[in-house]
């Protein structure tokens, strides 16, 4: 099943835990990650990177071998839908365990990597970068 809906599905499905939030162990919330969603040549795809760090897209392009990137829009991704391909950053599959918030966001759920790996088969590559600090361009002056 590789597709988004294989994810959804893992989630959905996962035994490893499924706890309330802040239940789940310390030393596994670092390994929390999101779903971003990127149009590639005109196709959402998605792209799991660690929860702290954002999308290089002029990487996963790359990665891709796609000609044209951008971030989607809320409207032209609506839940689980079939794609081609699904892409993890490889800090994600170094680590045993990705942590998802739920639908709820009063619930986080832990699958294994290896588990999801078997099962959707992901594009893994090095595309996740640090959050850009944007505070400078509301700064008023650098008095401040």
């Amino acid at each position: 099943m590789t597709n988004t809906h294989a994810i959804h599905e893992l989630l959905r499905t996962s035994q490893l835990r499924r706890d309330a939030a802040g239940s789940l162990d310390r030393h596994i919330l670092h390994e929390r990650a999101k779903i971003v969603v990127c149009v590639v040549d005109g196709t959402p795809v998605p792209a799991l990177v660690p929860a702290s760090l954002g999308v290089n897209l002029e990487r996963l392009l790359d990665l891709a071998g796609a000609k044209a990137i951008r971030l989607a829009h809320d409207d032209e991704w609506l839940g689980p839908r079939d794609a081609e391909r699904i892409f993890a950053d490889v800090r994600l599959a170094a680590g045993h365990t990705m942590v998802f918030t739920t639908n709820t966001s009063s619930e986080t759920m832990a699958i294994r990597w290896s588990d999801f790996a078997r099962s959707a088969r992901p594009v893994v590559g090095d595309f996740a970068e640090p959050l850009r600090d944007r505070v400078g361009a509301y700064r008023l002056s650098y008095r401040e």
